[in-house]
C-alpha cells in the first residue's frame, strides 16, 4: 500500500516490523524520493521525504509540518503506526538529506542514523549549503541536537571534500560513544552512490537493522579527521584556491610540513599534497605543484585526482608525456566513478580531456553522458571541445582525425 504526497511518501510492506526512513538531496524534484527505486522491495516499511527549494528540512516537510519540531512529532506518530513489535527504526540521508536524517532522528530517536556529507556548519564556505540557505541558519545548531541525542549516529564523510571535513571535525567533538565517524580517502562529498555501488544498500540497511556494524573495509576508513589542524589548513587552501577570503594565513608551510613528516600516516600526507598542488597551480606555481603531486603519488600511487592534478601541472611545466600518462591513469582509476553515475567526477574527467587536449576521449565521454544530463556545464564543455576539434580540422586534419581515435582505453565503460 502506497501513501505519499509531493513531499512524503509511505510504500508500505505486509508484516515488516523495521521501519526506513530516506530523505532526499540537493535538487530532488517535488513527487521524487531519493532511494525510492533501489529499495522499491526491500523488506520493511519505507517512508520518505524531500523538502522544497533545498532548504535543508529547516521548515519542516510539507503536509508534516511547517517547522521541525512539528513536522518530527507528526513523523514519530506515522513511524509508531508503521512499526512493528522488536521492528527497528533506521534514517538514512546523504548531504540535505543527511542534514534531515540526522535533525529528525535525534527529533523521533530513531534506533540509528546513517548519514553521509552532513554540514554541521551550514553555510560553511565552499559547502554545499551556501548558495541556497544564503546566510540563513537553524534555530538549533545540529551539533547541539548531536550534543544531546542519545541515538547512535554514523556519519560518513569524503576525505577529498575540504568543507566536509571541517564539518567532520565539528561533528566529533559533538557526538557520544556509542556513534562513529568515518572518512573515506579519494571520495568527495558524493558518498551515497559510492556506498551503493561498492557495498549495496541491500545488505548495508539489512545488517544496521540487525545491529551489526557498518562493513566498510580498512582501506575505506581514513584518518584525516584525527589531524585537524591539517584539516583547517587543507580548508585554508581551499578557500584561497576557490578565490574566497580566508584568514589571510598562508596554508603552505603547514601543508608542505605535513607531506614531509613521515610520522603521518600515507593518508593525511598524500591529502596534504592534493591541497597543495591546487593551491601552487592557482598561485601560478606549477614546479612547486609538480613536485608535491608526485610526493603524493609515491605515497598513494592510486589517487584518481592526484593523479589528475599531476597531469595538469606536468603540463604547465610542459612536460606532455608525463601529463598524457598521468592523465591516463587518472582517468583509468576514475572508471568506477562513471559506472555509479557521479556527475562530478564525469565533468572532472571531461575538463581533465579539455585541459590536456585529449579532444577525442574528451568527446566520447560527453558524447555518451549527454542525452540525458541537463547539466549546464557539462554542455559547455561539450562546446569547448568541439570548438577545439573544429580548430584542429583547419590546421591539421589528420592530427583532428588521430586525435578522436587515440586513448581508446580511457572511453567510458
Amino acid at each position: 500500500m502506497i501513501s505519499e504526497s509531493a513531499f512524503w511518501a509511505v510504500d508500505r510492506c505486509e508484516g515488516a516490523a523495521d521501519v526506513v526512513v530516506s530523505f532526499s538531496a540537493l535538487n530532488t524534484r517535488p513527487g521524487s524520493f531519493m532511494l525510492r527505486h533501489l529499495l522499491a522491495s526491500f523488506p520493511a516499511q519505507r517512508v520518505y521525504l524531500n523538502c522544497p527549494g533545498n532548504q535543508w528540512y529547516l521548515d519542516g516537510v510539507p503536509g508534516l509540518g511547517d517547522s521541525p519540531e512539528a513536522t518530527a512529532d507528526s513523523l514519530s506518530a506515522l513511524i509508531d503506526s508503521l512499526r512493528g513489535p522488536g521492528g527497528r527504526v533506521l534514517f538514512f540521508g546523504g548531504s540535505m538529506g543527511g542534514y534531515g536524517a540526522v535533525e529528525y532522528g535525534s527529533r523521533c530517536g530513531a534506533d540509528l542514523v546513517l548519514a553521509t556529507g552532513v554540514e554541521t556548519i551550514l553555510n560553511i564556505p565552499t559547502g554545499a549549503s551556501a548558495p541556497h540557505l544564503k546566510g540563513r541558519m537553524p534555530q538549533t545548531p545540529l551539533v547541539d541536537l548531536l550534543a544531546a541525542s542519545q541515538v547512535k549516529t554514523i556519519l560518513i564523510y569524503g576525505e577529498e571534500s575540504a568543507s566536509d571535513m571541517m564539518c567532520a571535525i565539528a561533528a566529533a567533538q559533538a557526538l557520544k560513544a556509542g556513534s562513529e565517524l568515518v572518512t573515506v580517502p579519494h571520495r568527495d562529498h558524493k558518498i551515497p552512490p559510492w556506498l551503493e555501488q561498492k557495498y549495496g544498500f541491500f545488505p548495508l540497511f539489512s545488517g544496521l537493522l540487525r545491529g551489526e556494524s557498518l562493513p566498510l573495509a580498512p582501506a575505506d576508513r581514513g584518518d584525516l579527521a584525527d589531524n585537524p589542524d591539517l584539516v583547517r589548513a587543507i580548508f585554508v587552501a581551499s578557500l584561497r584556491t576557490n578565490g574566497l577570503a580566508a584568514d589571510g594565513s598562508d596554508p603552505a608551510p603547514l601543508l608542505s610540513a605535513a607531506l614531509a613528516d613521515a610520522s603521518l600516516s600515507p593518508g593525511q600526507r598524500s591529502a596534504a599534497a592534493v591541497a597543495l598542488v591546487r593551491l601552487w597551480l592557482h598561485e601560478g606555481r606549477p614546479w612547486r605543484a609538480f613536485e608535491a603531486a608526485e610526493a603524493g603519488l609515491a605515497l598513494r600511487p592510486d589517487g584518481t585526482l592526484l593523479n589528475g592534478l599531476a597531469a595538469r601541472a606536468a603540463l604547465a611545466i610542459d612536460r606532455p608525456v608525463k601529463a598524457r600518462a598521468y592523465a591516463a591513469t587518472a582517468m583509468r582509476l576514475g572508471r568506477q566513478d562513471l559506472l555509479i553515475k557521479d556527475d562530478t567526477a564525469l565533468l572532472w574527467q571531461i575538463q581533465l580531456c579539455h585541459d590536456i587536449g585529449e579532444i577525442g576521449p574528451g568527446l566520447r565521454l560527453a558524447q555518451r553522458y549527454m542525452p540525458p544530463n541537463p547539466n549546464p556545464r557539462l554542455w559547455k564543455l561539450y562546446e569547448a571541445l568541439l570548438t577545439r576539434h573544429l580548430e584542429q580540422v583547419r590546421q591539421d586534419p589528420a592530427a583532428a582525425r588521430a586525435a578522436l581515435a587515440a586513448m581508446q582505453d580511457v572511453q567510458a565503460p
